[in-house]
């Protein structure tokens, strides 16, 4: 498990003891409930000039043979760019990746 200062709110974390990174879990079950979500997401972290450097790569299942690679500063920043890709990706696709369309504003 991760030291505290290393935790953040609704994600399960995990150090990765071969070097200074971390992985963090999302469960659409758990603490941290995401209206756009309903699946299993996992963020890989590194620490470079004691900031984090975080991905997320997600891999459709259906029909498209895309792959998408998210960058961000902190786990928690991908929920909140998350409705926006979310949104360009449908437009683009007609697929939601991780289950609802943000609203139109």
């Amino acid at each position: 498990m991760c030291l505290s200062v290393d935790e953040e709110i609704g994600l399960d974390c995990l150090k990765d003891l071969r070097y200074r990174g971390f992985e963090y879990f999302y469960f659409a079950n758990g603490q941290l409930k995401d209206e756009h979500i309903s699946q299993f997401l996992s963020f890989l972290c590194d620490v470079i000039n004691n900031q984090k450097i975080c991905e997320l790569s997600v891999v459709p299942s259906k029909t498209h043979n895309i792959r998408v690679t998210i960058y961000f500063g902190k786990p928690q920043e991908f929920f909140y760019i998350m409705p926006y890709v979310e949104k360009y990706l449908y437009q683009m696709t007609g697929e939601h990746l991780w289950q609802t369309s943000p609203k139109e504003n």
